[in-house]
């Protein structure tokens, strides 16, 4: 279980300024799913999902589709206390409902949340994910398949 805030802030600007796609609680967390235009100069945030435990203002937990300045590649990736992790690669135009699939099974992973607990689910998310994973680090593979 997560408990102590991620230590990346750029979360705060992109809760002021990125697109709020969906927010909902899960399993006492709440999760904030953005769509992010503004970048910084050296990660470049697309999509993010952020977790804030419930009642608190910083989150545990950030899942992201990231690309830089350096590479072509978009990345899976993870912020949590001290931690950055990149989970794999992703497809540069991967479906938002997609990769919120994605990070919402991470979370839920991360949060050790029980596979009982209710994620609201929009009906494009019983549509088979077109979402490619290349590499594997912290977690199972990503696939297309259910």
């Amino acid at each position: 279980m997560l408990t102590e805030p991620i230590d990346d802030k750029t979360w705060k600007a992109h809760m002021q300024y990125g697109e709020k796609l969906e927010d909902f609680e899960l399993a006492g967390y709440r999760m904030v799913f953005l769509r992010i235009r503004k970048q910084s100069f050296l990660i470049h945030y697309h999509l993010r999902l952020i977790v804030f435990p419930s009642g608190k203002s910083e989150p545990v937990l950030s899942l992201n589709l990231e690309s830089n300045f350096a590479s072509p590649q978009y990345f899976l990736c993870a912020d949590m206390k001290n931690m950055h992790a990149n989970l794999g690669h992703a497809d540069k135009d991967i479906l938002e409902e997609d990769f919120k699939t994605w990070a919402i099974e991470r979370a839920k992973e991360f949060l050790q949340v029980t596979s009982e607990q209710k994620v609201p689910q929009k009906d494009i998310l019983k549509q088979k994910p077109k979402l490619k994973l290349v590499k594997k680090n912290l977690t199972e593979p990503i696939s297309g398949k259910r």
